[in-house]
């Protein structure tokens, strides 16, 4: 009885891999699907469209793009509030286009080694960054907003803030394909449903360190019991309570700043400032302010 040998039969793993990879690259070359495939999920990624220049140039601009993200929870996180605040109207074309690598840097590092993701007639994988940004901008606001008690009650609702992520099945196809020894998972992914899939990880991991800045309201992942975004919020908030308790104080301060002003404005080394009367101290109209020149 002849034996006929099963397809990779006799090869070694990496060229059994190697024909399956280009038994890919025929099949969408044949259906004239414009697919890209990114290998090696967990760390920098090759895919396919035509050749190996733009293998080479995905691995490339995906390595880069990862070591912006980060590979641990709390960098993907940071990174996900930074892209939240980030103004798209201000970046130039260049930083846009990095932005979409990380965007797919964040939302491929955890799947499958073989993830398969539709592109255009050039070949490219289409990003929509604005919907993205609007979605997570969104839905950050959404938790940072007070919710009316009455008006949850009268929807039936727990007075929550609450951000709903929908649309988040990445999976359009999976197969599992054994190659020799090994076990390959072979996925076509939505960019967009994959991207909300890895925002709700990255949130979720950061849970008891996701809070609102008490100075400015913006989004940060904290540091032990920190409770401001940046120092110049923490400064700002200490400032405005030194003032609030110290009124006179404060006052006499800004008299002194004035005067400085005023003596390296008209430079005189004495000048004399008249103080503002209120309208309590006075019943008549308050006088204007008087710089003086002695």
């Amino acid at each position: 009885m002849t034996h006929n040998p099963a397809p990779g039969e006799g090869a070694s793993d990496a060229e059994s891999y190697e024909r399956y990879i280009n038994a890919l690259r025929d099949y969408d070359r044949e259906y004239e699907e414009p697919v890209i495939a990114f290998l090696g999920g967990r760390g920098a990624s090759p895919g396919y469209s035509e050749g190996r220049r733009d293998e080479d140039d995905i691995r490339r601009n995906l390595a880069l793009a990862r070591e912006k993200v980060g590979s641990s929870d709390e960098s993907r996180a940071r990174w996900l509030l930074q892209f939240a605040a980030t103004d798209l109207a201000r970046l130039l074309p260049g930083q846009r286009q990095d932005l979409e690598w990380e965007i797919l840097a964040f939302a491929t590092s955890s799947y499958p080694e073989i993830s398969r993701f539709r592109a255009n007639l050039g070949g490219k994988i289409e990003v929509p960054v604005d919907a993205l940004h609007a979605e997570i901008k969104g839905g950050i606001r959404a938790l940072e907003e007070e919710v009316d008690p009455q008006e949850a009650a009268l929807k039936g609702e727990p007075p929550l803030s609450t951000w709903t992520i929908s649309h988040m099945n990445p999976w359009t196809e999976a197969r599992l394909v054994r190659i020799k020894d090994r076990l390959v998972v072979d996925s076509r992914m939505d960019p967009s449903a994959l991207f909300y899939s890895a925002v709700a990880r990255a949130l979720a991991s950061q849970a008891e360190r996701f809070r609102f800045c008490r100075t400015c309201g913006q989004s940060f992942i904290a540091r032990k019991r920190q409770a401001y975004c940046t120092p110049t919020c923490s400064q700002t908030f200490r400032t405005r309570k030194f003032r609030a308790k110290n009124p006179d104080q404060t006052r006499a301060k800004r008299r002194e700043a004035y005067e400085r002003l005023i003596k390296k404005k008209l430079e005189r080394t004495h000048v004399r400032i008249q103080r503002r009367i209120s309208p309590k101290e006075s019943s008549g109209p308050a006088p204007g302010r008087i710089d003086q020149p002695l």
